[in-house]
């Protein structure tokens, strides 16, 4: 099971280390992204700083990507095969107000938003909060 996981590491660049395999294996067996606090409990002997050095590590070499869940808390998963974290790639988020948990929507792309003259946009978040089928 690691050799996948490593494998994935050294196509993105990234030097495969037992922390950074634990935290890769823990992202992709999440049904919903985590955020640092979830993280932390997961590995809560782990080094704090190596964790938020791993996830921005994971991020800059595009391996996972953040979202906004509606609440002001940052959080993780992992990207879909072919994505390359561009404006272009981005997709939709839903936030359940009852379990907490946010999803990807990968098949739901963000609808092009047409800005007015002189801005120019780096990045796009798209969330929908409510209840999710397993809440409901």
């Amino acid at each position: 099971m690691d050799a996948k996981y490593e494998l994935l590491l050294q196509e993105k660049g990234i030097r495969p280390t037992a922390m950074r395999l634990l935290i890769l294996r823990e992202l992709d067996k999440s049904t919903s992204a985590l955020n640092l606090n979830e993280l932390e409990l997961l590995f809560a002997k782990a080094d704090r700083v190596t964790l938020y050095r791993t996830i921005n590590t994971f991020e800059e070499k595009q391996l996972i990507h953040s979202i906004i869940d509606g609440k002001s808390s940052v959080r993780y998963a992992l990207c879909a095969e072919g994505c390359a974290c561009s404006i272009n790639d981005a997709h939709v988020h839903f936030h359940c107000e009852v379990c907490n948990h946010t999803i990807c929507l990968n098949n739901i792309a963000v609808p092009p938003v047409k800005l007015p003259a002189g801005y120019s946009k780096r990045t796009v978040s798209y969330s929908i909060s409510g209840i999710c089928p397993k809440c409901a």
